[in-house]
């Protein structure tokens, strides 16, 4: 098992697609801060330009320093990069090697198909947790240069509200909100693999992921009651977590869905035609 799960992270990091999205990754995470930084430092001016007699709600207060500038950048990553470059990890695995007639090559050598499966599922577990360290890596140190580092955890933002906790206290926190992040995508990299293994066209199962994505997005933003009990309510589990909001009943659902389309993904793989 250790064997094939190293040789999915070597499939995976050997393409440039890997590289191109670290590139990404880092301009992004640089873009988003440095334009929080002007637009805080063009508050003053924004309120002034607002016409008195819109009766637009008041401008958001935002602050920040180099240990709270990681949780600016990890929205974007959740909710649409990372998730989007995972989906097409996860949809390829499959897909690519199906066309290609290498998935069945493992059986061949004796291994079993459900090893197949989890050994891709793990290499795609490493790699959700390769970025999301190189998320907190990059914004950390971009963050200290734009911001300060300041004496301590300082966050004050429309999504959170105003935080101020000791530096243990928000690097406690900061691991909590990846750690969120991390279930909600391995559940989605569940999902897109049972979609992957339905399907024969990469294109077909990558268009399929970013749909389901793109849904799940636009559900969860309509704040329906049933949202807490289904994925599409967690696309954004890490604010949840510096809130307090239902963060028990955030695991317990992204853990259920993963076991679901796991074992889906498992019987269905078993009885896959790898012969075309």
């Amino acid at each position: 098992m250790l064997k094939m799960v190293g040789n999915e992270l070597i499939k995976m990091f050997s393409g440039k697609r890997m590289y191109v999205f670290i590139a990404v990754s880092l301009l992004y995470v640089i873009v988003t801060l440095v334009s929080t930084k002007n637009m805080m430092e063009n508050m003053g001016t924004i309120k002034e330009n607002i016409p008195a007699n819109l009766n637009l709600p008041p401008v958001p207060e935002i602050a920040l320093n180099g240990f709270s500038a990681s949780t600016i950048t990890l929205d974007g990553i959740s909710s649409f990069l990372l998730v989007v470059y995972i989906i097409v990890l996860a949809a390829s695995s499959i897909t690519d090697e199906y066309r290609d007639g290498t998935l069945k090559l493992p059986l061949l050598q004796g291994m079993k198909r459900n090893s197949v499966i989890l050994s891709k599922l793990i290499a795609l577990s490493f790699i959700i947790v390769f970025f999301l360290v190189f998320n907190f890596i990059v914004s950390i140190a971009s963050g200290s240069y734009l911001f300060g580092l300041g004496e301590q955890f300082m966050l004050q933002h429309p999504s959170y509200g105003k935080v101020e906790l000791s530096i243990l206290e928000g690097i406690g926190v900061l691991l909590q909100m990846n750690g969120a992040t991390f279930l909600f995508l391995l559940a989605v990299t569940a999902v897109v693999m049972y979609v992957s293994i339905k399907m024969n066209s990469t294109a077909n199962a990558i268009g399929i992921g970013v749909g389901l994505l793109l849904a799940m997005n636009i559900i969860g933003s309509l704040g329906l009651s049933l949202n807490s009990y289904f994925i599409f309510g967690y696309t954004k589990f890490h604010e949840k977590i510096l809130n307090h909001d239902g963060v028990l009943l955030g695991v317990g659902i992204l853990v259920l869905h993963f076991s679901i389309f796991l074992a889906l993904s498992l019987y269905d793989f078993k009885r896959k035609d790898l012969v075309h």
